[in-house]
């Protein structure tokens, strides 16, 4: 690798993903976007079997959002503490509840969203 590149990747942020569902995209969104060390948001759906959901006919899918974020200014430790204070896992049993439900998927295994919006 020339040393130009080599000291231009070196001062690329190093990114990390978290994807989950806690309600209302929009809410999650909204709580998790203005975080430091938070470097873009994405809504979408994930979780079912229809093909190519829409906010209109997401079928089985649950409303979900993906965080990328700095690890060095936020910790995923911290974004699971505040998944875990703010979302209810017990109260989403029936099929019309599943847009709702309580998601966590890791990045690891690289589980992703489908039609992120």
């Amino acid at each position: 690798m020339p040393a130009i590149e080599g000291e231009w990747q070196s001062h690329l942020l190093k990114v990390e993903t978290a994807t989950f569902g806690m309600g209302c995209f929009w809410g999650a969104d909204a709580r998790f976007g203005s975080l430091p060390g938070v470097i873009s948001t994405r809504v979408g759906f994930a979780g079912g079997l229809r093909e190519n959901p829409t906010y209109r006919h997401m079928g089985d899918h649950t409303e979900t959002l993906q965080v990328d974020f700095d690890p060095a200014a936020l910790s995923f430790e911290k974004i699971l503490r505040i998944f875990g204070g703010n979302h209810t896992s017990t109260n989403r049993v029936n099929d019309k509840e599943r847009q709702y439900m309580s998601l966590l998927f890791y990045h690891d295994g690289k589980i992703v969203i489908k039609n992120i919006i």
